[in-house]
């Protein structure tokens, strides 16, 4: 039993040390469209903490990152990293247009 409950407690920690957070603005990673006009959308994005995972494999060390409340690309052989979505119709003949107003 003693066994049992020492080698929890060091899977445990290991876990926990495993975990790192990367603070980026201290707050919630949100994602906002507001449609401004029929032809105008406003979208915000701002990147909350970033949270870190380092995984052994018989190939190496490997840090994993996440963006809680988000989830992560799938693509075979490409590296896996966080993604955020979402889907706006658009008009068969419009020309779409991406204008970066602020950034920081």
């Amino acid at each position: 039993m003693l066994r049992n409950i020492t080698f929890f407690i060091a899977l445990l920690w290991g876990i926990v040390s495993a975990t790192q957070i990367i603070e980026v603005s201290g707050s919630d990673t949100e994602f906002k469209l507001q449609q401004i006009s029929p032809s105008v959308l406003n979208i915000t994005m701002t990147t909350g903490d970033i949270v870190t995972f380092t995984e052994m494999t018989d190939d190496g060390e490997y840090t994993r990152l996440s963006l809680p409340g988000f989830h992560l690309s799938r693509d075979v052989g490409e590296p896996e990293l966080p993604e955020i979505h979402s889907l706006i119709e658009i008009p068969q003949e419009a020309l779409p247009r991406i204008e970066i107003i602020e950034s920081s």
